[in-house]
């Protein structure tokens, strides 16, 4: 059997993007051989190293992490500029309806990718009124730029909470809008 010189793949590696959590963990690893001085083929160490740095990014080592993942999900991005919002305070809120105030939930701030992982439990997700509050002129000032919205708060119902919701906030400097996704 007549390998390249540079790389063969011994193994398929099934692609982990789009297949997140459990599957990731029954694929096969890619194995890459090169040719070494003598002609022989070797393994390179490094990609196999690499694979499991993805592993571990996208596998959580702790499956009770798994079993926590928030039955609400939000994604911002700044349609100004085309990437996602990174940096941006945020905090999650539940009307009371006795009292008719705002129960804060959660706070902190969105990650590289525009996401905020873990913004509820499943145990804490119930039937009710919500608000979504992202610190939006923080975020324009931030990078030099102003605001015409200090805040962008988004307010949606909860009637079944064995749902998934996802609220995405799509962001500019003089506009935002956001959707129910999915």
């Amino acid at each position: 059997m007549w390998f390249s010189p540079r790389t063969a793949h011994v193994n398929k590696f099934q692609s982990a993007a789009s297949k997140y959590g459990e599957e990731l963990s029954s694929c096969t690893t890619s194995l890459l051989l090169t040719k070494d001085k003598l002609g022989m083929f070797s393994s390179v160490h490094t990609t196999t190293k690499r694979l499991q740095q993805l592993k571990s990014h996208i596998l959580p080592e702790n499956k009770e992490i798994q079993a926590m993942a928030s039955p609400l999900t939000t994604h911002v991005l700044n349609t100004a500029k085309g990437v996602p919002g990174v940096n941006i305070a945020l905090s999650l809120h539940r009307l009371d309806p006795s009292t008719e105030t705002w129960l804060l939930i959660n706070t902190g701030h969105t990650n590289t990718d525009g996401r905020f992982p873990g913004l509820i439990t499943k145990q804490d997700f119930l039937c009710g009124v919500y608000k979504l509050r992202f610190e939006t002129a923080q975020y324009w000032e931030s990078m030099g730029e102003t605001s015409f919205y200090p805040y962008a708060e988004i307010v949606f119902t909860i009637s079944n909470p064995d749902q998934k919701y996802h609220i995405p906030l799509l962001l500019s400097a003089f506009s935002y809008s956001t959707y129910r996704g999915s």
